[in-house]
């Protein structure tokens, strides 16, 4: 977790103008939104941060986070109907 922090505080000190993270795991999503805060930047005010989880707890962050849902179902047949097909 530590790297993602730390990773995540040098890109936006050098790349000042993202206003984005996409961030693939709600595993990563604290020590970004620590990086960022760090960094001088506002989830929710001047960065958007999006997750491919739902987190039970992004109701809860100030500033808010953008969930993206995949679906399972439908990616759960696509394998299975890949691994069938061999």
């Amino acid at each position: 977790l530590q790297v993602w922090h730390d990773r995540t505080l040098g890109m936006l000190q050098r790349e000042p103008e993202i206003d984005c993270l996409l961030v693939h795991t709600t595993e990563y999503v604290a020590p970004v939104i620590e990086a960022a805060r760090k960094a001088g930047r506002h989830v929710g005010a001047d960065l958007a941060l999006a997750a491919f989880d739902d987190p039970p707890f992004a109701a809860w962050m100030d500033g808010g986070i953008t969930v993206l849902r995949e679906p399972i179902e439908v990616v759960a047949a696509s394998l299975a109907n890949q691994a069938l097909a061999v």
